[in-house]
């Protein structure tokens, strides 16, 4: 996809965020649009922001530009953010080098309209900068596709959860005797259109 391409695909939301972002981190910012979900799917953010840990850090990113970062991804009010995992950590260089770095991570999992959306996740990495232990830099990589109001046909599944959990034992060859999990209705994003779907996990 070139320039014009990737501009045109975009709403107007998204590229006055886009403009807002660069002028605010005075061109640092580096952004990698993914052309399946015309979202970003990589954000180097360019600026800098302050905590005493990486928590605090991120309130502070959320305080100063969370609402171009809605824009971007464009984040409707159907759509909720729930902590899948958080993880806080110190690196190094991998040179052997006496510097350290400490390393916040949050991964999101996605809910729109209160049902959980399969493939789609948002993370954030925060950590020190050079700057300071109390100065931190963030990168955003996601998965998010944007739009799913417009691009869901459906609401209403074909089969119920019964005999979706019935073809999964069937495709899966697995025994009836087998425990399995409760089949989830979900939003699928990953092939395809977004389509309603079923997770099934055995127990």
């Amino acid at each position: 996809m070139n320039d014009y391409q990737l501009r045109s695909s975009l709403s107007s939301d998204q590229i006055l965020a886009w403009r807002d972002l660069n002028d605010m981190s005075h061109g640092r910012v580096v952004i990698s649009w993914d052309a399946a979900t015309h979202t970003p799917g990589y954000l180097d953010l360019g600026l800098q922001f302050h905590g005493a840990d990486g928590r605090q850090a991120l309130a502070d990113l959320e305080m100063r530009i969370g609402y171009l970062l809605k824009n971007m991804f464009a984040i409707t009010a159907n759509d909720t953010m729930v902590v899948n995992s958080e993880d806080i950590f110190k690196t190094d260089d991998g040179l052997g080098g006496a510097d350290i770095t400490d390393v916040y991570h949050v991964r999101y999992h996605r809910f729109h309209s209160n049902l959980p959306v399969f493939g789609d996740w948002y993370d954030v990495t925060i950590r020190t900068s050079d700057f300071g232990s109390s100065y931190w830099v963030a990168f955003i990589s996601a998965h998010w596709t944007r739009s799913l109001e417009m691009e869901m046909v459906s609401r209403t599944p074909l089969i119920d959860a019964n005999t979706a959990l019935t073809i999964a034992q069937s495709a899966g060859n697995i025994s009836g005797g087998l425990a399995m999990q409760p089949p989830r209705l979900g939003i699928f994003t990953t092939s395809g259109s977004p389509h309603l779907s079923y997770e099934i996990f055995p127990i």
